[in-house]
């Protein structure tokens, strides 16, 4: 089953404890001083289309990296000499730097492939390139997005984790994710209609690979990421088939501790149980204004023999995790006369923003509790 985010804009599948301030560097409280006058930024007002302030106490840095694995051949296109290659990109705590450049929420390329109004220019909170601030190397969160979406979309979330002082590594999965741009310049676009166990392990190799190279950059001498990954404590996390995929990466990788599932259907053998610490973040699921069940999240539930949380978020539908919709409904306010058209079966949050909020502060405590 399938519908859009905006109509005809990204596609997704549908269906498919304590803590706090992460303490391995001793934050300080971010206070009543905003994020954008601490970290250089016009405020808020002055961008209506920008993700949600993140709410920890430093400010972030971003890094773009394009990975090809040649020893795996590309299953989703038939060019025989095609490899595998991801967009990756790794968000992390910073010094305050005013003057350094702002990394884009989204390439043009990017957007035009979206198809995203005119006027809909979103911006993030990060700087690029600019360098790691870390006292002693830092944890690290894997993080994969849902069928058809890009790990852009999910600013809010991702740039939230590394203001709290977590090293955050999204990575768009070509024509698995949404719109992503290849090495070589070009964008690959999403032709993977469904999970499957086999997209599913796909992603999984994915996210083996991405862990491979963190730890060649985190030995690297000189290099940007040096020393900064502290690869004893990993975690993952995702939406959707991204949630999936964090879920099975926890339990087949003996080097990610701790998992958390925002509202993904599990694919594969569910028969054993889950012994590591996992959190699933549920919602409703409708389908054509009808409530749908999803069973293979409830048999995750059943068959965990460790530490575990299991949360239905209430006023909230599947698509509700990411940026799209808060910022689709600005966009609607101040173009009334051509607002985009959001999918209420996969948008029903009344207030995304206090939803945001609750989930920002759900995955931080479990992140805590587990990676600190």
């Amino acid at each position: 089953m399938r519908s859009g985010i905006f109509s005809c804009v990204v596609a997704l599948a549908v269906l498919t404890a304590c803590g706090g301030d992460n303490r391995f560097d001793a934050p300080t409280s971010a206070g009543t001083i905003s994020y954008a006058a601490r970290c250089g930024l016009p405020e808020a007002a002055a961008e209506p289309y920008r993700s949600t302030a993140p709410t920890g106490s430093h400010c972030i840095g971003t890094m773009e990296f394009a990975l090809t694995d040649p020893n795996r051949a590309e299953v989703f296109t038939s060019a025989p000499d095609d490899r595998r290659s991801l967009s990756v990109r790794v968000a992390y705590p910073a010094a305050a730097q005013p003057q350094a450049a702002r990394m884009p929420y989204g390439h043009d390329a990017v957007y035009a492939a979206l198809g995203l109004p005119a006027g809909f220019a979103a911006t993030g909170h990060a700087r690029q390139d600019v360098p790691v601030q870390a006292n002693r190397p830092a944890p690290v969160i894997l993080f994969s997005p849902g069928l058809g979406n890009a790990v852009e979309t999910y600013a809010g979330l991702t740039e939230d984790l590394a203001s709290h002082g977590y090293i955050v590594v999204t990575v768009n999965h070509p024509y698995v994710s949404g719109p992503t741009r290849l090495p070589d310049g070009s964008i690959a676009m999403p032709s993977v209609g469904d999970g499957s166990d086999e997209v599913l392990a796909e992603l999984l190799a994915d996210q083996r690979h991405v862990l491979n190279w963190l730890e060649q950059r985190n030995a690297e001498q000189g290099g940007p990421l040096a020393g900064k990954l502290d690869l004893s404590r990993v975690g993952s996390y995702g939406h959707s088939l991204g949630g999936a995929t964090a879920l099975w990466l926890q339990r087949e990788e003996g080097r990610v501790k701790a998992a958390v599932n925002l509202d993904g259907s599990v694919y594969g053998n569910l028969a054993q149980p889950w012994t590591k610490p996992f959190m699933i973040l549920d919602t409703v699921h409708r389908w054509q204004g009808q409530t749908v069940v999803d069973d293979t999240v409830q048999t995750v539930w059943r068959m965990h023999r460790g530490p575990a949380v299991y949360q239905t978020m209430a006023n909230a539908c599947h698509g509700d995790f990411g940026d799209l919709a808060r910022l689709g409904r600005t966009y609607s306010q101040a173009h009334p006369e051509a607002p985009v058209d959001i999918d209420a079966d996969l948008f029903c949050a009344p207030d995304p923003v206090a939803l945001e909020r609750d989930v920002r502060q759900r995955v931080l405590a479990f992140f805590g509790e587990y990676l600190r």
